[in-house]
């Protein structure tokens, strides 16, 4: 017995992907092939979270496919589970309507705790190699996160450059950015609690969540919101 029959579209992401499109025919001709040798595939499925999000046709053509060999039809979604989706890239990209994206809402959140509070002077530097230096007296909270569960290098501040932030909440309950200051390490992050009342050792921190997406890493870090969200490390 054939349990099923499936393809995995490389470049689902792309609007109007002529490769896409060519791999969807070759698929056409292995189900066909299949079915003439007398075997009954359970399953039919293909592709990805983005090939539901930028289809290759207008029709429900994965139904169809199956339908002709009376199978049923099965997309594997990934990173759509997490309420994220690739954007849809290519020269015409603008052009093509995101099917699946604005439906998503992410699930995910992640989040530590401050573990220290410190006050800096005008001119005092902060974090590996000094790339950030206090430009007025500033209030720090240290976090116990880093780049060894997931926290991105590349969401360091600096004198030269903004980072990344996070998200705490003041005494009076409203949600303020913190922004990452100097190198994210292995397992520590300094962010800037200056302009946030009453921060106190133990306060909650969003990383991931309401504020601060899996987005706003991956373009931080120049890479997808896959990345971000799977190399988060829980514990």
């Amino acid at each position: 017995m054939l349990n099923g029959i499936f393809t995995h579209f490389c470049e689902a992401e792309v609007a109007h992907s002529e490769l896409t499109q060519t791999q969807q025919r070759r698929f056409e001709a292995a189900v066909k092939q299949v079915s003439a040798r007398g075997l009954a595939p359970r399953w039919v499925h293909a592709g990805s979270s983005s090939s539901v999000d930028n289809p290759a046709q207008s029709s429900p053509w994965l139904v169809d496919l199956a339908n002709s060999v009376d199978a049923r039809a099965m997309v594997r979604c990934g990173i759509a589970l997490y309420g994220y989706c690739s954007p849809i890239t290519g020269a015409d990209a603008a052009s093509v309507p995101s099917m699946l994206r604005p439906a998503l809402r992410p699930v995910m959140t992640w989040k530590t705790r401050v573990l220290s509070l410190r006050d800096l002077a005008t001119g005092e530097t902060v974090g590996y190699n000094a790339t950030f230096s206090a430009p007025r007296p500033m209030r720090l909270a240290m976090l116990p996160v880093g780049y060894a569960d997931g926290l991105r290098r590349e969401l360091s501040g600096s004198d030269a450059r903004p980072g990344g932030w996070v998200i705490l909440r003041g005494r009076d309950g409203s949600e303020h950015q913190a922004a990452i200051v100097g190198r994210v390490s292995m397992n520590l992050t300094m962010v800037d609690v200056t302009a946030i009342p009453g921060v106190r050792i133990g306060d909650e921190v969003v990383l991931l969540g309401d504020g601060i997406t899996a987005d706003d890493h991956a373009r931080l870090a120049a890479t997808i919101p896959y990345e971000i969200l799977c190399a988060v490390r829980a514990g």
